[in-house]
């Protein structure tokens, strides 16, 4: 019994073969979307302290910042209010 259709839609399989081409080149060289093509038009930029870049991947992909800022915001006030308070594992960057 399969769960899902034995043939995708055109969509589904977009999405499967760019998730498919990422992977490799992620394996390959080490960046899922080493140079812009017809398939991935959009260059996935790796994440840094500043600037939460993260790839939303559908049928056209869209690079976005920070998801979710408004539950991380509350967090990341929270954390620089009671970093006096935190114990266990201590991350001097806190």
């Amino acid at each position: 019994m399969a769960v899902l259709p034995e043939t995708p839609t055109p969509e589904d399989q977009a999405i499967i073969d760019k998730m498919t081409t990422m992977w490799t080149n992620f394996v390959k060289y080490g960046d899922p979307t080493p140079e812009t093509t017809e398939l991935l038009p959009v260059k996935w930029i790796p994440i840094t302290e500043d600037t939460l870049n993260y790839l939303e991947i559908d049928i056209e992909q869209t690079l976005k910042k920070r998801a979710i800022q408004e539950r991380i915001a509350f967090w990341d006030l929270y954390y620089k209010m009671n970093k006096q308070h935190i114990k266990g594992y201590r991350n001097t960057e806190l």
